[in-house]
């Protein structure tokens, strides 16, 4: 099996919760022990700091929350600089992603965000605090994909997102299943609790007292030059699905929920490319990709010589969460600069 390979097989192993053995239990434990959802961090003085957390290893839809949270903060006139992962790529310190740069330089969540947010500056960086700091340079209300809670000093406020039908995943942490740390301490560390669908599934939870339920849908496709068709666009076509995310699988249902088959699937380890076959024997009969906008900064807007569109997908985030955050914005001190800069680079 390749390196890909067995990181997909270990990454779908562990959402599973395969791994039940007496040493993987032991491994679970030492890590339910030692794991913290709070991390060290000096906060920047005068910004509201907003960190958007997940409760399992990926696949919660931690990053649409953040788009749309800056997308729709942004549109009520409040200052919004995003700070995001920078998985598999090794960035400067701190950089703000541009549109040209490349995704092994900032990694595809930057490059994606960047993209998708016009008018929104996109920071990434080896130091988080450093990322944060810039960012709140040129922004009052500083919005951190994947940061739950830190200390000495909390966030504005935190925010963990979860799936309405498995919010803890398989209920245990690694290797015998895929929670980033042990559901009380998650709880502990969280002021708002977003859930995907249906707030049921979260009763049984005392903590936090603040909590909403968001919706994600699939709503249209994006062509390579940029045009956006209807979801009716790929009827009478062979599809094929391109995925490099944590949880590919649940891309397939949503496709599927929605009439829409696809004849073959390649799914890649989470921030990683696919590779493309070499000979020309081995190409699918599929008339066009699918993607997702993050797996196709790492896939291209063509694959083997085939289109890839990228689904378009639209979230709907509670009221009362965008005027909490934009409440605090209005508070937060009103930076003024001549010139937003970040530190130049060779990649810029």
């Amino acid at each position: 099996m390749s390196n890909l390979g067995s990181k997909r097989e270990l990454a779908a192993w562990l959402e599973d919760g395969r791994f039940q053995g007496k040493f993987a239990r032991m491994l679970a434990r030492y890590w339910e022990k030692f794991s913290r959802p709070v991390r060290p961090l000096a906060l920047p003085a005068g910004a509201v700091v907003v960190g958007i957390g997940g409760s399992t290893l990926g696949g919660g839809g931690k990053t649409p929350v953040v788009k749309q949270l800056a997308r729709e903060l942004h549109a009520r006139g409040r200052s919004v600089a995003v700070v995001a992962s920078s998985y598999g790529a090794p960035p400067p310190s701190a950089v703000r992603v541009l549109a040209h740069h490349h995704v092994e330089r900032v990694g595809d969540e930057g490059l994606e965000l960047c993209r998708s947010l016009p008018g929104i500056p996109v920071y990434v960086g080896q130091s988080r605090e450093k990322a944060v700091h810039l960012a709140a340079r040129a922004a009052g209300i500083v919005l951190v994909d994947s940061l739950l809670q830190t200390a000495p000093e909390r966030l504005s406020l935190s925010v963990l997102v979860v799936d309405g039908d498995r919010p803890w995943g398989s209920g245990a942490c690694p290797p015998a299943g895929d929670l980033r740390a042990r559901r009380d301490r998650l709880l502990r560390a969280t002021d708002a609790l977003l859930v995907e669908g249906s707030l049921q599934a979260v009763e049984d939870v005392a903590l936090p007292p603040r909590r909403w339920a968001f919706r994600r849908s699939l709503v249209a496709v994006e062509l390579p030059d940029g045009r956006v068709a209807p979801l009716s666009a790929l009827e009478g076509k062979r599809l094929g699905l391109l995925t490099t995310v944590a949880r590919p699988a649940r891309v397939r249902e949503k496709l599927l929920a929605l009439g829409v088959h696809v004849t073959e699937w390649r799914a890649g380890a989470d921030h990683s490319p696919i590779k493309e076959r070499r000979a020309f024997a081995e190409r699918p009969g599929v008339d066009l990709w699918l993607s997702t906008a993050k797996c196709r900064e790492r896939i291209g807007q063509v694959f083997e010589n085939i289109p890839v569109w990228v689904i378009v997908e639209r979230v709907e985030l509670p009221g009362e969460l965008l005027d909490l955050v934009s409440e605090k914005g209005a508070v937060a001190r009103n930076w003024q600069h001549a010139v937003e800069s970040a530190p130049c680079f060779r990649d810029r």
